[in-house]
């Protein structure tokens, strides 16, 4: 199954798509469906925020581990468990954002289709790692399959 069969039942074309978002905006309830308002303008975004939002989630994951500010387990961690340590640590640099005055960093909230399309990216990238590992013997940074 792809994308666009998934998430979309219907998929304009992008420069129709890209004008009705610009005319009427986002849906009113894009925030249960999607990752950023702008990824409800086109199924081409939704794939790019999400899988934007992945790769920040285990940027930021990874930087945390190696800053001693979050101590993960050295294997790759299923989804669940990174996503919830995602929004734990979400939650404590929006704290400290918040004492500050300044907006918030991560999202805290990650609705089930929003978490859905992450699964959909992280068998993606454990499918090429594992592709990747098969024919050159190594890994993409810290995903093994």
């Amino acid at each position: 199954m792809n994308w666009n069969s998934r998430h979309f039942s219907e998929i304009p074309s992008y420069a129709e798509a890209l004008e009705s978002y610009y005319r009427n905006g986002p849906p009113a309830d894009w925030q249960a469906r999607f990752v950023s308002a702008y990824a409800s303008m086109h199924p081409w975004e939704d794939f790019a925020e999400s899988f934007a939002l992945y790769l920040d989630m285990v940027d930021i994951l990874d930087t945390a581990d190696h800053t001693d500010v979050l101590a993960l387990p050295q294997q790759r961690s299923e989804l669940d468990e990174m996503i919830s340590q995602y929004l734990k640590l979400g939650i404590a640099a929006n704290e400290l954002n918040r004492s500050m005055g300044l907006i918030d960093l991560l999202p805290e909230l990650l609705t089930q289709p929003v978490r859905e399309k992450l699964a959909f990216v992280d068998a993606m990238v454990c499918s090429v790692a594992r592709a990747t590992k098969t024919v050159s013997g190594g890994a993409i940074g810290n995903v093994t399959a």
